[in-house]
């Protein structure tokens, strides 16, 4: 399990991916085509396998079934004016990624490992920003449903992960167990090279930036794009809470399509839609945003925990 849940790092890790795909990486172990492909005796077998991952997110729902409520049909947190806003925003939101990683390429960073850094950051606080001016403009207004506050938003990112991570780690169970019985290849031993480089690197101050990056700033600049911007615009050009938490959470996954290893895309894709689609639901719930950066935070600290242990 704990080999998935470092797959899903490879996924989530990244910071702006379309804007800079070499920003962030992490290493993707390869799963034991023996013990998933044939009726071993030493090792699970496939049925196994999707018997595990079926009782898991069961026992997810199960627990978590009378906690979460029917997602309320009136939108609540900051909405925008018109839902062409968001077609707008989200285009200039990329964009400032990519300007932001173009002037953090041209800071004068001799370490490979520093440079990639720079540009990861210098790209989502681009993004940052940018989102945060819309959210924050009169393109923006609060709408009538908006209960958000801070101590609770926080409870629920937490309680969030508590909930989301063996539904996303029991997804991925699931898929990798199906396609590898199928004959496909495994997952790859390595997916992208910043988390190698914070294995290998040995250097204090690289490791510390870098985990302040992927847990904090690349929370904070996709939650503000993504469930600040996007997906309350969803909702303003008249789409449901359901429908705008899916397409939004389809979206989400899909933007990191090429930062995925080939192996390992469905297992990845399907747990980011799981993590988008828990994101999602954390925004219409609390009104606000904060709740998803706390969730999406702990997740990213979660799986650097692991590859680093």
């Amino acid at each position: 399990m704990a080999h998935l849940m470092r797959l899903l790092a490879a996924s989530i890790i990244d910071t702006s991916t379309t804007a800079h795909q070499s920003a962030s990486s992490a290493i993707v172990p390869a799963q034991d085509a023996a013990a998933l492909g044939s009726p071993a005796t030493d090792g699970p077998t496939p049925l196994m396998w999707i018997f595990l991952a079926i009782a898991c997110i069961g026992a997810c729902i199960c627990v978590s079934r009378r906690s979460i409520r029917i997602l309320n049909p009136i939108p609540s947190g900051r909405l925008p004016r018109d839902g062409a806003i968001g077609a707008v925003a989200m285009f200039l939101f990329f964009a400032a990624g990519s300007v932001g990683a173009i002037v953090g390429a041209q800071l004068s960073v001799d370490d490979e490992a520093f440079a990639r850094l720079t540009r990861a950051t210098t790209g989502n606080i681009a993004q940052l920003l940018c989102a945060a001016a819309f959210i924050l403009s009169p393109l923006f207004v609060v709408a009538a449903r908006t209960k958000c506050k801070v101590l609770p938003a926080i409870t629920a990112g937490i309680v969030g992960f508590v909930l989301v991570a063996p539904l996303v780690t029991g997804a991925a169970l699931l898929v990798n167990a199906v396609l590898t019985f199928m004959g496909e290849p495994p997952a790859p031993t390595v997916a992208h090279s910043t988390l190698i480089l914070l294995r290998d690197k040995g250097d204090v101050l690289f490791t510390v930036l870098t985990l302040a990056q992927v847990t904090l700033l690349v929370p904070l600049a996709e939650e503000l794009g993504w469930r600040g911007l996007l997906q309350p615009s969803l909702r303003a050009a008249g789409l449901g809470a359901y429908s705008a938490v899916l397409v939004t959470a389809l979206l989400f996954a899909s933007i990191h399509w090429s930062v995925i290893p080939v192996d390992g895309r469905a297992a990845g894709l399907i747990m980011l839609f799981v993590l988008g689609i828990a994101l999602g639901m954390l925004r219409e719930r609390t009104g606000g945003v904060l709740a998803s950066v706390v969730l999406h935070g702990v997740f990213n600290a979660a799986n650097v925990a692991l590859v680093l242990a």
